[in-house]
């Protein structure tokens, strides 16, 4: 009965001693909503509300340190989830999924966003200089910031991802992923063909 008893009061202190450690490991993990951080590369001061949403609403003298500001909050809050974006859109899933993705990869490459991507970075860097993209490259610098002295959120740690940098061929991914998810024809014209051949 001793013996017993000892078993369940151990397992009960490596219980909680777990609970414990994820507990603060995740309140470690969490996203900096206040205080003071300081970004290379920005010109002038920065303010950051946050709301009672957690929207952010970024304050600065000018464009580059507010896309800059933005960058870096965008990788603070949703990182994994821009890993994601980036990956579907160049049909990569599977090297964090498996091959239970397959399937998705290999329809996301027949689309050709990656070659669309490639294509549009070029012209990207050889094309004239114009606030859109001088906002662009402010907006990569931060996001490459966080990705650099950041927290690695626990979604990279479980999937046993390294965090790798973003380029102008990611956004023109991310871009190209979401537009053809937003485009609700892709869905539904094909039904609506379908319909109206028989029912006219």
């Amino acid at each position: 009965m001793k013996i017993l008893l000892r078993i369940c009061i151990g397992l009960f202190l490596l219980l909680f001693v777990a609970g414990l450690s994820i507990f603060f490991y995740l309140r470690w993990n969490q996203p900096q909503y206040d205080g003071e951080l300081k970004l290379a590369g920005l010109q002038q001061k920065v303010t950051t509300r946050f709301d009672a949403h957690g929207v952010p609403h970024i304050y600065g003298a000018n464009e580059h340190d507010v896309f800059l500001a933005l960058g870096y909050l965008h990788a603070q809050d949703r990182l994994f989830q821009m890993e994601l974006l980036r990956r579907v859109g160049s049909g990569r899933l599977a090297e964090v999924f498996g091959g239970q993705v397959l399937e998705v990869d290999r329809f996301f490459r027949m689309l050709g966003f990656a070659t669309h991507a490639d294509s549009a970075a070029v012209s990207f860097r050889n094309g004239p200089d114009t606030p859109w993209k001088q906002a662009a490259r402010a907006y990569l610098q931060g996001i490459n910031q966080y990705i650099e002295h950041g927290k690695t959120p626990l979604e990279f740690r479980l999937a046993g991802i390294p965090k790798q940098p973003f380029t102008e061929r990611d956004l023109f991914l991310i871009v190209g992923y979401m537009s053809f998810n937003f485009e609700m024809g892709f869905r539904t014209a094909p039904l609506m063909s379908r319909l109206h051949q028989p029912l006219g």
